[in-house]
């Protein structure tokens, strides 16, 4: 990274398995600025907010690009990747007309959110400028399936358990069903269905969407309600 003015100059590169540095603005709105030029060339790209110079001297088979930032109002640009398989960089500067560029400090925060059936857990980049806390990245590190829906039914002398069921796997063998490969499906025996689904309701997370019971359980069911 070097300083020019209020501009910055940054080298875009890939090398090998692991050299690699990338270049973007994400304030006011977000520019990959590797995606910005052709062949080998000088290329210019104009933005209500800065004025983006590209200099690219890429080979057939690595990318070799020297970008050039002018602000034209508040800019942040973010310069991230690795410059060895032990040595990752992520720096963020803060672009002002007529002033040197700054760099910020990056706080990452964990955050934990729900999404459907799963909790994702999120590294949010932030940084704070003029006392607000401004994201600059958000990178995605898990995705926990936490809800399961299942299905079950009484077919065939057994009573069947589809859906989300990998997941659970474990809990359903400690109750004592076993997979069925032909059904796709966990399997018991020797039980009813009301006390299969009792079972899966004990489970954390298991949502029963639907019971399909056999034709005595439903007529047991019938005489015991009249």
């Amino acid at each position: 990274m070097e300083v020019e003015g209020d501009s910055i100059r940054l080298l875009l590169f890939t090398w090998g398995s692991f050299k690699r540095g990338y270049a973007d603005i994400v304030y006011p709105e977000r520019v990959p600025l590797a995606s910005i030029g052709g062949r080998r060339g000088v290329y210019k790209a104009e933005f209500p907010f800065a004025e983006v110079t590209v200099y690219v001297q890429d080979s057939s088979r690595n990318m070799w690009r020297t970008v050039v930032v002018k602000p034209r109002s508040l800019v942040i640009v973010r310069y991230y990747g690795a410059r060895s398989a032990s040595y990752a960089f992520n720096e963020v500067y803060v672009l002002r007309p007529g002033a040197e560029p700054e760099k910020a400090d990056v706080v990452v925060k964990v955050v934990k959110e729900p999404s459907g059936k799963y909790v994702v857990e999120k590294h949010v980049h932030t940084i704070t400028l003029e006392g607000r806390e401004l994201p600059v990245h958000v990178e995605v590190k898990s995705k926990v399936k936490t809800k399961f829906d299942v299905e079950v039914e009484e077919k065939g002398g057994k009573i069947l358990v589809k859906g989300d069921t990998w997941e659970i796997k474990d809990r359903l063998k400690a109750l004592g069903l076993k997979w069925d490969p032909d059904a796709k499906a966990w399997y018991a025996t020797g039980t009813s269905t009301s006390e299969v689904v009792e079972a899966l309701k004990a489970i954390e997370g298991v949502n029963i969407v639907n019971v399909k019971r056999g034709a005595e359980e439903r007529e047991l069911a019938d005489a015991t309600v009249g």
